[in-house]
């Protein structure tokens, strides 16, 4: 399972789940059957309740779980927002 952690400025960590099949439409450059096999582990990770038990895992240590499927952009009652997948429009940027 694909999934990403932010502690807001507040201190509030959140959990957020972020399908394989998003992140690579989102960056681009994948196949096809790349992108429809990400798909599938996706719905198998649905159907076997995994996102369920990771969901109520979160809840138990006092964190919040975001599903990007549901909210792309987190926004935290502080008022902070921030975009799990926001690092996949970035240009790379060389190192020298």
């Amino acid at each position: 399972m694909c999934w990403d952690s932010h502690k807001c400025k507040c201190g509030q960590l959140y959990f957020i789940y972020v399908p394989k099949k998003l992140i690579l439409e989102e960056a681009g450059g994948f196949g096809s059957e790349m992108i429809r096999a990400a798909g599938e582990i996706d719905e198998r990770e649905r159907k076997s309740g995994e996102i369920e038990v990771m969901k109520k895992s979160v809840k138990k240590i006092g964190a919040k779980f975001i599903d990007v499927r549901v909210n792309r952009v987190l926004r935290c009652k502080c008022g902070e927002t921030f975009d799990p997948l926001s690092f996949l429009s970035k240009p790379n940027e060389e190192t020298t």
